[in-house]
C-alpha cells in the first residue's frame, strides 16, 4: 500500500515538474521577430556592429511581459548579441515598429541602441555606462539626437 501511494505521488510530482518546464519553455519562445536594415554602424552594450541587415527577436522572460530577452541576428542568421529589454511604457504614435538609437558626435557619429517601440509596447535595451561613452568625446553634442529605424517583415 505504501509503495503504491509513493508511486502515485511520484507520478504526480513528475507530471507537475514536466508541466512547469513546458510552461517555462513556452514563455521563452519568440514573441516578436522583425527584419531591420540598419544604414549605419552601431553599438549595443560594449560591442560595435557594421551597417547591414539584421533580425531582431524578442522572447518573453516573464508571463506579464515586463521583460524580454532581446537578440540580434546577422544576415546569416547567427546570433551576435543578446540582452535584456525592460518595458518602458513608450509606444509608437503610428502603426510602425522601430528600433531607436541615440546619436552622439558632431563630425563622426556614434549610434547607440536605446529601445524598441511598436504600437503595442516599448522596451528599453539594457546598456552599460561604457556603451554610452564609446567614441563620444567631451566636445560632442550635450544631448544625443534620437534616430529611429523602421522594422519590417514581422515574422
Amino acid at each position: 500500500m505504501f509503495r503504491r501511494s509513493l508511486h502515485y505521488c511520484s507520478l504526480f510530482v513528475l507530471t507537475v515538474l514536466i508541466g512547469a518546464v513546458s510552461a517555462q519553455a513556452q514563455t521563452m519562445r519568440t514573441f516578436r521577430a522583425y527584419e531591420a536594415h540598419i544604414p549605419f554602424d552601431f553599438t549595443v552594450g560594449n560591442n560595435s556592429y557594421q551597417a547591414g541587415d539584421y533580425t531582431i527577436r524578442l522572447r518573453r522572460i516573464f508571463v506579464d511581459n515586463a521583460a524580454f530577452f532581446f537578440t540580434i541576428e546577422n544576415a546569416k542568421g547567427e546570433e551576435i548579441r543578446s540582452s535584456v529589454a525592460m518595458r518602458n511604457g513608450n509606444t509608437s504614435k503610428d502603426d510602425t515598429s522601430s528600433i531607436v538609437f541615440d546619436r552622439f558626435g558632431e563630425d563622426r557619429y556614434t549610434y547607440v541602441l536605446k529601445q524598441i517601440v511598436s504600437p503595442e509596447f516599448g522596451y528599453s535595451i539594457r546598456t552599460t555606462k561604457t556603451s554610452t561613452s564609446v567614441n563620444v568625446s567631451k566636445n560632442s553634442m550635450p544631448r544625443p539626437e534620437t534616430v529611429a529605424v523602421v522594422l519590417t517583415g514581422r515574422k
